[in-house]
């Protein structure tokens, strides 16, 4: 039995609306867990994903029987786990021990017998979500976010990226091994499960294939194929394998007579057979390549057992020039959220243009979809020109006068600089979990990639709202915000002083208590203070600082009276004795200890 969240509170813990989270944390998890809040606060948006996560999850579930994780919890560690491009291990320490993130699911630290979530509980949960599911909660938090930025029309940036898969590099000698070793412990486990005899020394086998697996491959590296030591490994590690296959046929027909049996397990005879097919294969595979030099066509080979939909992936990239995995194509707009993306199996960059676009231009209001040269064709180029006002595609190779006009103009060439923003999404996606999926098979794939997508959204909403909340409020400031340099620099006036002031010397205000951005002040009939300041990250108003001074004497007398220092925002005035001036002596121009500001907002001359 599951419910979508807890009701009733327990004691100590604080409603998940009232959490305050550090939003001035460069961190990348209080973004995820604000924006998380604001869907369990928002009772629309609240409403339509735990509908999504009910039809889901719990659909034909009966509601009785032991309370398991709830519909929040799942949405939320599955969000934080690719949030932080956490495994499951991290995850379990952060749900065990994360006073914040427990207070997000309502878990309260008061008393002793407080709840632990298990690693097989998270695994087993998170992985309740399919693609479909996640997809549609994301274009649900997409949508929240272009309410709160009051979006009219969508700039669209589609590019590519490879999403590795969790494989070594693949070559024909270690695919061997991999299907060799897993035929043998299969073929060993279903033997002792049923008490048969006929692989008792399976380890042997498993010994043997691997000393004869590096003796081939250590052997054959470089020019080393082609010799007659190379050779003769390659024949012995064939010879070995093709004995471990007739073996492994005679006990995959001995196992298929059995299939009557209770308590037989199907799933491993299934995958005793792949493997074995497998060995199979790349005897043929190696075989070909080694002893009858043949050249291999790209289509007959695998690149992984265990993955088998893993593509070889050439981008024409210096550092990575080969990438195994599957390319993911997204789609982002001006405020740098993802409005969709696209698992390309077998597709290339052109072959996906139109289809990708056609179904972005029916959920957004687009005005521009910009493009790399990768996505050229001229038929892309026909089908799509219609379909949208602004559309930046570069064409490859040598342009005629027409497309040099179409390229040189003013908003296609602004667009087009703009279309390197999805790079930085691209990076940001691959902090968020997505450079290499750990989660195995197709599915698996695809969810992660849609829970990917998800937590970076989640991450930008939270961003916004954050920034919305410190333009709302008036921030806290330290010292060391606050400090800030006054520089004082006195200008000649026409009158009679003006010799005097351009001998008066520079001021210097350090003033720690108003915390102000910026400062500006002026000498009354003397000159024009100018000010600066520097803090970080915190913007607010200005505060003005004036600066009175009263002068007295004339011609070469020296520069009586004081400043008048009135710090607004602060609310207080101090005095402080005035700039010496030129006819000062040096004890006058130290002035009084008892007139001057303390330490903190004094006026050193």
């Amino acid at each position: 039995m599951r419910v979508a969240f807890k009701v009733q509170y327990e004691l100590g813990a604080t409603p998940i609306e009232q959490i305050e989270f550090p939003l001035t944390s460069r961190d990348e998890l209080p973004p995820v867990l604000r924006a998380l809040q604001y869907i369990y606060a928002t009772p629309e948006l609240n409403k339509k994903v735990f509908n999504l996560l009910e039809n889901k999850i719990m659909s034909g579930i009966k509601a009785t029987g032991r309370l398991g994780m709830s519909l929040w919890e799942i949405l939320v560690f599955a969000s934080i786990r690719l949030a932080l491009d956490a495994d499951f291990d991290r995850l379990q320490h952060i749900a065990n021990y994360d006073s914040l993130v427990r207070s997000l699911v309502g878990i309260s630290n008061f008393g002793e017998n407080l709840k632990k979530y298990p690693h097989r509980t998270l695994k087993d949960n998170v992985c309740l979500l399919d693609k479909k599911t996640i997809e549609k909660i994301d274009k649900l938090v997409s949508n929240s976010a272009h309410r709160l930025l009051n979006v009219d029309k969508l700039n669209v940036k589609i590019d590519t990226y490879v999403l590795e898969t969790n494989v070594h590099f693949p070559t024909d000698f270690n695919l061997l091994w991999d299907a060799s070793r897993k035929g043998i412990e299969l073929a060993g486990q279903i033997y002792r499960d049923i008490q048969l005899s006929g692989w008792r020394k399976y380890k042997d086998w498993r010994e043997k294939i691997k000393r004869a697996y590096h003796n081939a491959a250590k052997s054959c590296r470089g020019a080393g194929k082609h010799t007659d030591k190379g050779l003769n490994a390659v024949v012995e590690y064939l010879s070995l394998a093709e004995q471990l296959s007739q073996k492994l046929n005679d006990s995959i027909e001995l196992l298929q007579v059995m299939l009557i049996f209770p308590d037989f397990n199907f799933m491993k005879l299934n995958n005793l057979i792949y493997f074995k097919d497998h060995i199979d294969k790349h005897i043929d595979l190696i075989r070909r390549r080694i002893i009858f030099q043949e050249t291999i066509p790209h289509a007959e080979k695998i690149f992984s057992l265990f993955e088998p939909y893993t593509e070889w992936i050439k981008k024409g990239k210096i550092r990575n020039q080969v990438e195994l995995g599957l390319r993911i194509a997204i789609a982002t707009d001006q405020y740098g959220f993802i409005l969709g993306y696209r698992v390309m199996q077998h597709e290339q960059d052109v072959d996906i243009a139109v289809p990708f676009a056609n179904e972005l231009l029916s959920q957004y209001n687009i005005d521009s979809i910009s493009f790399d040269k990768g996505f050229w064709s001229p038929e892309n180029y026909d089908k799509l020109a219609n379909l949208v006002d602004q559309l930046i595609m570069p064409k490859k190779g040598k342009l005629n006068k027409l497309e040099q006009q179409r390229q040189q103009d003013k908003t296609f060439r602004a667009l087009r600089h703009q279309h390197a923003a999805v790079e930085s999404a691209i990076n940001c996606l691959e902090h968020h979990g997505l450079n290499r999926c750990p989660d195995k098979g197709l599915d698996g794939f695809r969810r992660y990639t849609a829970l990917g997508v998800l937590a970076y959204n989640l991450h930008k909403l939270g961003m916004v709202l954050a920034r919305d909340e410190c333009d709302t409020n008036i921030p806290r400031v330290n010292h060391a915000q606050a400090n800030c340099m006054l520089i004082c620099r006195t200008k000649p006036v026409h009158g009679g002083f003006s010799s005097l002031l351009q001998q008066t010397p520079v001021e210097v205000l350090r003033d720690r208590t108003a915390g102000a951005d910026a400062v500006s002040g002026k000498l009354h009939d003397v000159g024009i203070a100018e000010a600066s300041c520097r803090r970080q990250h915190i913007e607010r108003d200005v505060a003005f600082l004036e600066l009175r001074a009263v002068v007295g004497g004339s011609g070469s007398g020296g520069v009586g009276g004081k400043v008048s220092c009135a710090v607004g925002g602060a609310g207080e005035s101090r005095t402080c004795p005035a700039a010496p001036g030129a006819a000062q002596t040096a004890g006058a121009s130290k002035g009084d200890r008892s007139d001057r500001l303390p330490d903190r907002g004094r006026l050193d001359v």
